[in-house]
């Protein structure tokens, strides 16, 4: 009778063992991946470093700025600009690892413009309003999965096991423009 206990319980054990085996996740980027807070334009979105809220978008042909080196910022595609409000929860934070995905690819938020939030680094508390710019190629929003795109709002270039913002963008109702001046950067009443 034990006998017969005993190789239950391994047959058991070695089946427990093979599901894990061939459910987990082959690569490791699974384990490690951000956990996406989902939103869209109007969400307050609260995570671990942040609250966030994405108050539109627009696309634009020129970027102006307020700068002495180069006040108009050019480009052969097209500039996606969200405006935000951000405030950060624990400790002083920075947008500057931002990302944009759109149709299969991912964009890095433009670090050459003066006034915009991947620039600010305000302390915890502090909700600040402005934007950020992202330089998309021409062909960019003309793919099959153009009309969407994600926005992560990271505050590293690789998360791992944090939650990060997530706004997905409606690009066919974005308004269009030729040129887009960038506004300072201001600070605003704090996000609830």
């Amino acid at each position: 009778m034990k006998r017969g206990v005993r190789i239950a319980a391994s047959l058991a054990g070695l089946a427990i063992a093979m599901i894990a085996a061939a459910t987990a996740p082959q690569d490791g980027t699974d384990i490690a991946a951000p956990f996406l807070v989902r939103g869209v334009e109007g969400d307050v979105l609260t995570t671990r470093l942040l609250t966030t809220r994405l108050d539109g978008i627009e696309l634009a042909d020129a970027l102006e700025q307020d700068a002495y080196s180069s006040p108009r910022i050019d480009t052969e595609g097209q500039w996606l600009v969200v405006h935000l409000t951000v405030q950060t929860r624990q400790s002083t934070e920075g947008l500057s690892a931002a990302r944009l995905l759109l149709d299969g690819r991912e964009y890095g938020n433009y670090i050459g413009a003066d006034d915009d939030l991947a620039r600010i680094q305000n302390g915890p508390g502090i909700a600040t309003s402005g934007t950020l710019v992202f330089e998309l190629p021409a062909d960019a929003l003309r793919g099959a999965g153009a009309g969407h795109a994600e926005l992560r709002l990271q505050t590293q270039v690789a998360p791992t096991l944090d939650d990060v913002p997530t706004y997905t963008l409606d690009l066919r109702g974005a308004h269009r423009s030729a040129e887009f001046r960038i506004p300072r950067p201001r600070v605003v009443e704090p996000l609830t």
